[in-house]
């Protein structure tokens, strides 16, 4: 494997315990390969742009290419194939073992993430003992179903929460009351029934609600700064009475992204502000917009206004706050840019399109599953506690383990591509078993 990594930057760098002058490249030797390849100063680096892998006959510019060339892997596959990094840290010292777990797919009131949340709401009623909120899919985190290790659960941006955040709180005429005392709640439909009329009272309630959110199933786990994961396995487990057909399940790792900005385009003919940030996808250079701009149809272009376009250079991806993302279409002069509107409408679709995808799975029914695990050491556990149905347990065995590394921007994303629950399934989710290394020590 020939490897170097070039210094793209105007200054010198160290980077696996060598300088590399400004411009200059570095051929990686073999037994120091391991080294190059743990540097979270050089991972870092990669990420902005400041250095770029060659493996002898190009630059790989694509952040996630050569991330995964300097990890000894193929290049990222356009036909959707799954890419592995070696394992670097599993049974290392100062590493310790996790499991996280996803929410049930078969049950909208348990995806956390994306919620938010409703205070002191005022409920209405026709009978006295059902009263009704505004929003349906009030969270449930402390669903028995779930199996959240010691309540604990990922958000979105990279810290931990407990189940107990999500709680709801029911008052009456302003006294809140024992969860679940005396009421009984209905999480899908947004009701609360009283075992009593509590007629001349006010009933109200702070919840928490996915209603009206983009992508409600959405779930991300994003490792926090200085930390680096490794995969040791993923299993899928899901009842018996699972439906052979369900709605697409996608399992995504990203590398070298900024979560920040990866929203979605505005829709066409959408104003977007003066003074807006317009940065690239790699490096350090930005400037800002002098006037605002009309979005342009998706693959139209439009001419803006900008401080400096020195940095800029034809059918480079740029980013503009509260636009979305653009290629460079030409150059007029020091201070205007013609744009493509990409068009992106998703998170996602952005972060793939882009080049930062380094692996996608979709999983569009029982059969998907079990042809691609091979139904290797998968097993059933008899139903238990509140479960009405065995267990069905399909291990992935990978035959390398996944690196999430938090200076690579790496993230790993799960959905339902149409946000539909899985029907009449008992339990359906997936537990990843992470090993865990602080890079800061």
């Amino acid at each position: 494997m020939i490897l170097y990594i070039k210094n793209t930057d105007s200054s010198s760098h160290i980077w696996g315990g060598q300088i590399i002058g400004a411009g200059s490249s570095y051929l990686v030797p073999q037994s120091d390969l391991r080294t190059w390849q743990t540097d979270d100063g050089l991972l870092s680096a990669i990420g902005s742009g400041l250095a770029v892998v060659n493996d002898g006959t190009r630059d790989i510019t694509v952040v996630s290419e050569g991330l995964n060339f300097l990890n000894g892997n193929q290049r990222v596959s356009s036909n959707g194939y799954p890419i592995f990094e070696p394992a670097i840290v599993s049974g290392a010292s100062g590493t310790g073992g996790l499991s996280v777990v996803t929410p049930n797919l078969g049950d909208r009131t348990t995806w956390y993430q994306k919620s938010f949340k409703v205070t002191n709401e005022t409920l209405t009623t026709s009978d006295d003992l059902t009263f009704s909120s505004v929003n349906p899919w009030w969270i449930d985190a402390c669903n028995n179903r779930l199996t959240y290790s010691f309540g604990n659960v990922p958000k979105r941006d990279s810290t931990w929460g407990h189940i107990t955040d999500w709680l709801h709180t029911v008052s009456v005429n302003g006294t809140p009351l024992a969860n679940l005392s005396g009421y009984t709640v209905d999480f899908a439909a947004g009701t609360v029934t009283f075992a009593v009329s509590q007629s001349g009272n006010t009933v109200t309630a702070t919840y928490w609600t996915n209603q009206g959110v983009t992508q409600p199933s959405e779930w991300l786990f994003v490792p926090a700064t200085n930390y680096r994961y490794t995969v040791q396995c993923v299993e899928l487990q899901y009842s018996m009475n699972i439906p052979a057909v369900m709605d697409t399940i996608r399992f995504e790792v990203w590398a070298g992204a900024s979560l920040a900005k990866y929203t979605g385009n505005v829709a066409p003919a959408a104003t977007v502000a003066t003074s807006a940030a317009v940065t690239p996808l790699s490096g350090t250079s930005s400037t800002t917009t002098t006037t605002s701009f009309t979005q342009p149809a998706a693959s139209s272009t439009v001419t803006v206004a900008v401080v400096d376009t020195s940095w800029m250079t034809v059918s480079q991806p740029l980013f503009v706050s509260g636009g979305g993302f653009y290629v460079v279409a030409s150059i007029p002069s020091s201070t205007s840019v013609v744009l493509l509107n990409l068009g992106y409408t998703s998170f996602s679709q952005s972060l793939y399109s882009l080049g930062y995808g380094q692996f996608r799975a979709d999983y569009r029914g029982v059969w998907d599953i079990i042809n691609v695990t091979n139904n290797q050491s998968s097993t059933i556990i008899p139903k238990h506690g509140p479960m009405l149905y065995d267990l069905f347990i399909a291990p992935f065995n990978y035959t390398q383990a996944l690196v999430l590394n938090s200076s690579q921007g790496a993230v790993l994303r799960m959905c339902l591509i149409n946000d539909t629950p899985i029907p009449d399934v008992d339990m359906a989710s997936a537990c990843f078993y992470l090993q865990r290394a602080n890079l800061a020590v």
